[in-house]
């Protein structure tokens, strides 16, 4: 009977939510990079700086700490600053098309830049990351998942190390499932590949396995997301590993050296 009890606790607290705020403070320092995505644009009518640009949130944070000191659920932002980065300036455009549609992640900081006297909420980026199925996040956790190349003879095996952005907590899961964001199989094998030699970043929820080792959880991806340099953009549209932007006004991505359709989108 307590083997039984005891299996049963296991069960129930594998099954249990990822908690986004337990024990953690609701927004990063001002020297701390943070995680950011999207939320909206401005559209308030009246002059820039105190209107206009988009609005950014911090990852699995309630609040968010903003350029001039205040904590909100998102923050202001009139322009990136991509000065840390060895992006063209079309690169610079096509990541900043894709971002404010949603289809990507910016670790940086919030800063107030100076232009003329007047201060600018401005997000300074380190590291730019870009969804590969093409869908807009849904309201679940995002983890930065890596894979240890843990050889194991049983299943469930730890071979994941999992994080959860802008969090203090880690650990080990049995595996991450790219294939149900419904990316392509060449972006998904991308997304693999680079959890060996790095880490991608993931949204999903978690499913519990089990197996003669006992329960784990693996994380089921609805979207993952490769850092910005290794992906090609193509206005919205995120091209499949292997292939360029051909027509950067109507987003079509072909294999290099192919014909294109020469023709102006809106």
């Amino acid at each position: 009977m307590n083997r039984m009890i005891g299996w049963i606790t296991v069960l129930m607290l594998l099954s249990l939510p990822v908690s986004l705020e337990a024990s953690t403070p609701l927004f990063e320092t001002v020297d701390e990079d943070s995680h950011f995505i999207w939320t909206r644009d401005d559209l308030r009518m009246c002059p820039s700086p105190v209107c206009g640009g988009f609005y950014v949130k911090a990852l699995n944070r309630l609040m968010t700490l903003c350029a001039d000191g205040s904590q909100s659920a998102d923050c202001q932002v009139l322009q990136l600053d991509f000065s840390l980065l060895n992006m063209s300036e079309n690169e610079q455009a096509g990541f900043q098309q894709a971002f404010t549609a949603g289809l990507g992640i910016i670790k940086g900081k919030l800063i107030e830049a100076q232009q003329s006297g007047i201060l600018f909420p401005t997000l300074k980026i380190n590291e730019a990351w870009l969804a590969q199925a093409g869908k807009e996040p849904r309201n679940a956790g995002f983890f930065q998942v890596h894979d240890t190349d843990i050889q194991c003879i049983t299943t469930p095996c730890l071979t994941v190390e999992e994080g959860l952005l802008n969090m203090p907590w880690e650990r080990f899961i049995a595996g991450v499932d790219l294939s149900s964001s419904g990316a392509e199989t060449d972006q998904i094998n991308a997304g693999y590949q680079e959890m060996k030699t790095g880490f991608v970043i993931a949204t999903g929820n978690h499913k519990i396995v089990h197996g003669p080792a006992g329960f784990s959880q693996i994380l089921v991806a609805s979207e993952f997301y490769l850092p910005a340099e290794k992906v090609q953009t193509c206005g919205k549209t995120v091209c499949p590993a292997g292939q360029v932007c051909c027509n950067l006004s109507c987003g079509i991505c072909t294999p290099p050296g192919w014909a294109c359709i020469q023709i102006a989108c809106d």
